[in-house]
């Protein structure tokens, strides 16, 4: 199968979109990113911890975004994170967003700049 389904189609079909993956550093980071997900009518492909992401990434075949939810400056394993999703984003293999509390504004520019996050 190589033909490509628009997304009328595709609803036509019964094939749904793409998934978006949620990397997330706690329980509450995971609700929010999940219920604004599905509150805009898109699908949740996997939910997964902050420290597992990267990896996680790197094995999914099709995602229509990657979302990071953060609640709190977590280090290294958000770094990295978000060192991979800028690379990505920029590559375009994928749309990213992140979404943290104002506090975090100021750090996480300084990880994203302009990367198209």
């Amino acid at each position: 199968m190589d033909d490509y389904l628009t997304r009328a189609r595709a609803d036509a079909t019964g094939f749904d979109s793409s998934p978006i993956l949620i990397a997330g550093d706690s329980d509450l980071a995971f609700h929010h990113a999940a219920r604004t997900i599905e509150a805009a009518g898109s699908r949740i492909g996997a939910v997964v911890p902050l420290d597992e992401a990267a990896d996680r990434i790197a094995l999914q075949a099709s995602a229509s975004a990657v979302w990071v939810e953060l609640t709190r400056d977590v280090g290294p394993a958000m770094d990295r994170l978000l060192q991979q999703v800028c690379s990505d984003a920029t590559d375009g293999r994928y749309p990213a967003v992140v979404a943290a509390p104002r506090e975090l504004v100021d750090l996480l520019f300084s990880r994203i700049g302009g990367a198209p996050v």
